[in-house]
């Protein structure tokens, strides 16, 4: 637990803004937030209590440069058109993953979970190379994950017009941070 803390506050400055990805109050972990750096934004997790669960959200949405975030515990909990998902509820089973997610298209899940980052936070910048490089080797792969030739590379399928009029309803106008929904 002290790891935690100590590691965090080695990274994150008072005035830095850091976006929790759930399972906070699961072995007093909001205890360890108060003796962490940073301006802490919650989001909700299966293991959290009715109390933590009362002042979080369950996902959040940030425009950062080109990239659109979609931040929220679970990596199924996906509505809307975003760059990629950053996520917290897998624990050590990946670190990242392209899912589907409810959408027809694949999107690059990032889990930040502690458990699987050496208990150290990942900033914006590092989550964005880490999103490049995997769409690098992306692009090259067919479903198979066969390296695809020119030729072979296929767009990914068109949305629904259901899905589109979805999207258009739940997708909040540019902003740089919209609210917590």
């Amino acid at each position: 637990n002290n790891t935690i803390i100590e590691r965090h506050n080695e990274i994150v400055k008072p005035e830095d803004t850091v976006i929790c990805l759930g399972d906070v109050s699961f072995h007093h972990g909001v205890e360890w937030i108060s003796k962490m750096n940073g301006k802490f934004i919650c989001i909700k997790g299966n293991h959290d209590d009715t109390e933590y669960k009362r002042n979080a959200c369950a996902r959040l949405t940030i425009t950062y440069e080109k990239y659109k975030f979609l931040c929220c515990h679970r990596p199924d909990n996906v509505f809307g058109n975003f760059t990629l998902n950053i996520v917290g509820h897998v624990h050590e089973k990946w670190k990242e993953m392209w899912l589907n997610n409810g959408t027809s298209y694949p999107i690059f899940n990032i889990n930040v979970g502690v458990d699987v980052r050496k208990y150290i936070p990942l900033n914006d910048s590092e989550i964005i190379v880490i999103y490049e490089k995997a769409r690098r080797e992306q692009k090259g792969k067919n479903n198979n994950g066969q390296t695809q030739t020119n030729r072979q590379k296929k767009t990914p399928p068109k949305q629904t017009q259901q899905q589109n009029q979805i999207q258009k309803n739940i997708t909040p106008k540019k902003k740089k941070i919209t609210k917590p929904i």
